[in-house]
């Protein structure tokens, strides 16, 4: 085939693949016409997830059993991936021996484990899973009462403390688990990692955000010391700790003490048991020249129909705002 052609054959692929993931079947299928289009098709397919039959049949199908020097077989579809997704226990009775094969090239991680563990041998050993290239990780957990938790593993905190010391090239990790409070781990990550995206649950202990590469970050802290973060670009806080207007009030009042340019972003729900808002709330926020997208979701515990009258007044503010963009989706349930 000439040039030209290979260029259209391409572009027909990436629309196959791209338009609709019911059709990457179809798409995978093409590679059997030649070696061009089985290139095209491993260039695209960088993604696997499943369970543990479905990465089994992956290693035995797509990758030579590790008897033969560990290559990769090289009519495999999969041997571009990049990103692996494994539900929980996935990992727990794959061969590591198979693993070892492809986790070289993992730039995405994102795995699930039933206990602690089978997590740190996986994870963050890596004499026994090594990712050299690894820049996003996601740890998810499915604990159960008759288990150890995780804040109660200081094991398995020394051994991530470990991991991320080595590993400077992550960029985003997420962990589902509550630090218990003194946490090294969250001082850690919140003042000495490269690490731009960051999601935890909640984190009884907070330290001080002394770094401005946390671009964005997601988790639940306590309302006095929601001002420690006020250095992320983008902070996103979840319900399983209340804010007040008071908390905000004080992290908008420390961006603004930092002199911060108009990029910061705040999502969080705020719980009321009122209809007053306090007045230092709305003077900070007319004064406050660093947000530049505000989320606020309020919320009365006792009362899920209340209709707070203030809610106008915030309006009013933000609709004049010189650095506020979203003015008419400031407000979300």
């Amino acid at each position: 085939m000439t040039i030209l052609q290979n260029h259209i054959y391409k572009k027909i692929i990436e629309y196959l693949w791209f338009e609709n993931k019911k059709n990457r079947r179809f798409a995978r299928s093409l590679s059997m016409i030649n070696w061009y289009f089985h290139g095209v098709i491993c260039s695209l397919n960088t993604k696997f997830s499943g369970r543990y039959k479905r990465i089994e049949k992956l290693l035995n199908h797509h990758y030579q059993k590790p008897n033969s020097r560990d290559k990769l077989n090289r009519c495999a579809l999969f041997n571009n991936l990049t990103e692996l997704d494994c539900a929980t226990g996935a990992l727990r009775d794959v061969s590591m021996d198979a693993l070892k094969m492809i986790a070289p090239n993992l730039r995405s991680l994102k795995c699930g484990h039933g206990d602690i563990r089978m997590m740190i041998k996986l994870g963050v050993k890596p004499e026994y899973f090594s990712c050299p290239v690894l820049e996003h990780l996601l740890f998810r957990f499915n604990l159960f009462f008759d288990r150890e938790p995780v804040d109660a593993t200081p094991a398995f905190q020394v051994q991530l403390i470990n991991y991320l010391k080595k590993h400077r090239i992550l960029k985003s990790f997420h962990i589902d688990c509550e630090f218990n409070d003194g946490a090294k781990c969250v001082e850690f990550l919140l003042q000495d990692t490269t690490i731009e995206r960051l999601s935890m649950d909640c984190i009884d202990y907070c330290s001080l955000v002394s770094r401005n590469n946390l671009y964005k970050m997601k988790t639940s802290v306590n309302d006095r010391k929601l001002e420690m973060l006020a250095r992320v670009h983008h902070l996103k806080l979840g319900r399983d700790l209340d804010n007040t207007f008071k908390g905000i009030t004080r992290l908008l009042n420390r961006q603004q003490q930092y002199g911060f340019k108009a990029d910061r972003v705040l999502k969080c729900s705020v719980k009321m048991t009122g209809d007053q808002i306090e007045p230092e709330f709305i003077e900070t926020l007319k004064n406050n020249r660093s947000i530049r997208r505000l989320y606020l979701n309020i919320r009365d515990p006792t009362d899920k129909t209340a209709n707070f009258k203030f809610i106008k007044q915030i309006n009013d503010i933000i609709q004049e705002h010189p650095t506020i963009a979203n003015k008419s989706k400031w407000f979300y349930q």
